[in-house]
Formats: structure tokens, sequence, C-alpha cells
């Protein structure tokens, strides 16, 4: 029974440890080199971090009893990068990374992170030997004679080394950026420079070395996420009794260039239609001349529309309105403000050319088929209304005209009818006879009168 119980610890125990060696991290891609193993105080020497060349990370770095040049390490696109560390006053400079690391062939990430310890020498102080203070042949320190004792005597006196006085340089050898170059060129009296980055460039490398090995650095501000405009860098310099000196650097990082996106011609045409016009040749931010093709002469004023990349950019647009006959010069100037009174202002100026023809001259023919052009609808519409009036009076004159004539039948059928009948009154026939003559000779006379009308 015992032995079943120590056999099933031991597998327990087994089981245990198999599992922690598979879920131990292993951190042996990221690693730390040291260009030397012991230093002296304030020296510089370079620490170099890297992954395997498959692998790809960023990198926090610090140091114990130690100055790094930059904390902060990108192994994206490279697999090692090289700083430089400053050594302190005395015991061990400890220097520890860590980040998270992606391995390419096996697509993970991890936390991973290394280490590294280089020793600070200390200067050995010079020793006085003792001085020999004994007089006579007392260096034999031996005594003759009998019955007597011969003494010599001899004293040692141990002068205690003077305490070397501390260093006050708080003064650099070298300050370097890398990749630029310091306005004004370096010099350990110089506190105060200038430099200037382009708009893609977002962190510079800062390398001051100190002038006595007994001092140290720090450096105060940003030199990782540089800002658009005016930064300032801060080298301070602590020399070995405490003074210090201030570097500054300043470092003006340029605003992203002007670009024009476009400018766009319209005109309003004679219906109160917008149209715009073509630029020859295309736009084109690089090109700062252009033309038109010929306005009308009923134009007088264009439109002008600009777009750029910046917010802070002012417009201003000449010679679009109060268009003359012949060649008209549009100029359209883009002004960005400098930032400091030492900078220009950023200025882009483009100018079109526009020919607008001249008014034709118009006879009194033309003036009247321009009239007649210009007012279609009205004539037309007046025309309209005229042959409606007369058609309704030809209508009205056709209708009386026809109860007329009706008349005048009826009258002379009843002449007819009399003079068939037995007995007349012939007086009484004369006289309405002569009525009828009467009166047809009066119908006759207006419809002659009228007949003539007509033909008139």
């Amino acid at each position: 029974m015992k032995n079943k119980i120590v056999r099933g610890l031991l597998i327990l125990i087994i089981t245990i440890l198999l599992e922690l060696l598979l879920t131990t991290k292993v951190n042996a891609a990221l690693s730390i080199s040291t260009s030397k193993s012991t230093v002296e105080p304030g020296e510089n020497f370079a620490v170099t971090v890297s992954v395997s060349s498959n692998e790809a990370g960023a990198i926090y770095l610090s140091a114990n009893n130690g100055t790094l040049s930059s904390t902060y390490i990108d192994l994206m696109s490279q697999a090692s990068v090289t700083i430089t560390c400053t050594a302190g006053n005395s015991g061990t400079i400890s220097i520890y990374a860590s980040g998270q690391v992606a391995n390419y062939d096996t697509e993970t990430e991890g936390e991973q992170s290394a280490s590294k310890s280089i020793t600070i020498a200390t200067p050995t102080e010079p020793i006085t030997p003792p001085s020999d203070n004994t007089s006579g042949n007392s260096n034999n320190n031996t005594s003759t004679g009998s019955g007597t004792s011969g003494s010599s005597s001899s004293s040692t006196n141990t002068t205690k080394p003077k305490e070397e006085e501390k260093s006050n340089d708080s003064t650099l050898k070298e300050l370097v950026i890398e990749g630029y170059e310091l306005y004004p060129v370096f010099d350990a009296n110089t506190k105060e420079y200038n430099i200037r980055v382009t708009n893609d460039i977002t962190s510079i490398n800062v390398i001051p070395t100190v002038n006595n090995s007994k001092a140290s650095y720090t450096i105060e501000g940003t030199t990782n996420e540089l800002l658009v405009g005016k930064n300032v860098i801060t080298v301070v310099v602590t020399a070995e009794d405490g003074t210090t000196s201030n570097y500054v650097i300043n470092v003006t990082r340029e605003r992203e260039g002007l670009n024009v996106q476009y400018i766009k011609i319209y005109y309003i045409d004679e219906t109160g239609v917008k149209k715009e016009l073509l630029l020859n040749p295309e736009f084109s931010t690089e090109i700062f001349e252009y033309t038109l093709t010929d306005l009308s002469y009923l134009v007088s004023k264009l439109e002008v529309e600009v777009a750029t990349n910046l917010e802070q950019a002012q417009i201003e647009v000449e010679g679009n309105e109060k268009l003359v006959d012949g060649t008209n010069t549009i100029t359209v100037t883009v002004t960005v403000p400098s930032e400091s009174e030492e900078e220009a202002d950023e200025v882009l100026t483009y100018k079109i050319m526009v020919n607008k023809e001249k008014e034709p001259v118009v006879t009194l023919i033309g003036q009247i088929k321009n009239w007649y052009n210009n007012n279609t609808q009205q004539i037309l519409t007046g025309a309209l209304m005229l042959c409606s009036v007369a058609l309704g009076g030809l209508t009205v004159y056709l209708i009386t005209d026809y109860k007329k004539y009706r008349m005048l039948i009826k009258k002379v059928a009843e002449i007819t009818k009399m003079n068939n009948a037995d007995v007349v009154n012939v007086e009484e026939t004369d006289n309405t006879n002569q009525e009828l003559l009467e009166e047809m000779q009066n119908n006759a006379s207006e419809t002659e009168i009228k007949t003539r009308g007509k033909h008139f």
C-alpha cells in the first residue's frame, strides 16, 4: 500500500514538472550586448539590443546607475539597434530591456525581456609611503656590551592620503544629433543650438559626450514624438561636485507643405445656369499658368473656386470681375502665414488668361432680327389673339347678312303671291310695290357698299 502511495506521488510530481516546463516563457530571442564589460566612472560605451532575424518588436530600456541616450528602440525594420550609455560614479550598471516581440514564422507574439550588468571600476587611490625618522645606526637595531643591554629608539610617522578635490567640470566634449548638423557649430561654451527637420521626421537621436569622465548627463524633453513647430530639448550636465550646465537644442519640425488641390472657374449663362470653364492644361499644383476658352461678350464676371490642404491658407482672387473685351488676367494667390518672424510666408501664385469676345456691331435689320428672336413668344401670342378677334368679327358679320337676305327673299315671295291674286287693289298694289321697290333698292345699296368694303 505504501509503495502505491509513493508511486502516485512521483507520477503527480513528474506531471507538474512537465507542465511547468511546457508553459515556461523563453526569452532567448531578445538580447543585450555591450562594447565593454568594465568601464570607468562617466565613461561612454555602446549598448546593442537585438532580436532574431525572423522577429520584430518595440523595446523599452532602463538603466540603473547609468544614463541611456534613448529609452525606446524600434526593432520593426531592423534586427538590432545600438545606443550610448554613460556610466555612473561607482558600483554596477544594470541595463534592462523588455517589450512585445512578434515571430513571423510562428505568427505569435509575446512579452520578452533581457538584462545585462556592467562593472564600474573604482579608481585606485595613491598611498603615501611611511617616512623613516630613526637616527644614528639604529637601523641595526642591536646592542653590545656586557651586562648591559643597548637599545635603539625608532618611530614611524604614516601620513593620511590627501582627499582628491572633486571636479566641477559640467561641460560637454561633443554634442551630436544623429543625421543633422547643429547651428551654430558645437562649442563647449555655447549653450543653445538649432536644427530643422522635415514634417515626416517625428524623432531624433541626441548623443552627448561629457568632457570629464566623472560628470554625467540627462536629456529633458521629448525626442521621440516631435510636434509640428518648435520643440525644446535640454541636455543637463552634472559635474562630480554637483555643478550643472544646460545645453538647449531647439528642434523645429516643419509643417506639411502647402498644396492647392484644385481651381475651378464658373460663369452664369443667359438662362441663369451655372457652367464650368475648363482650364488648359488640366490643373496641377506644380503648374502656375493656364488659359481658358474664349468667353462670350455677354459674360462680365467669373466665379473662382479654390481648395487647399491647409485650413489656415488664405486665398485671394483678382481680375475675375468687370471683364473687358480682349485679354483678361485672373490671379489666384494662396498664402500660409509663417509661424515666426524669422520665416517667410509660404505663397503660391496662379495666373489664368481668358479672352473675352468683342460685342458685335448690329444694323437696323439686325436689331429687328434680334428683337424678333428675343420676343418670338410674345409676337406669336399677339398674332394668335388678333386672328381670334378677326374670326369672331367675321362670324358676326356673316350671321347678320344671312338674316337680311332671308327677309328680302320673304318679301319677294309675298309680292309674287299678290300679283297672282284675283282681286287686286291697284292703289294699294302700287303703294305696296313702290314700298317693296324702295326697300329692295335700299337693300341692294347696302349690299353693294358692304361688298365694296370687303374688296377694299
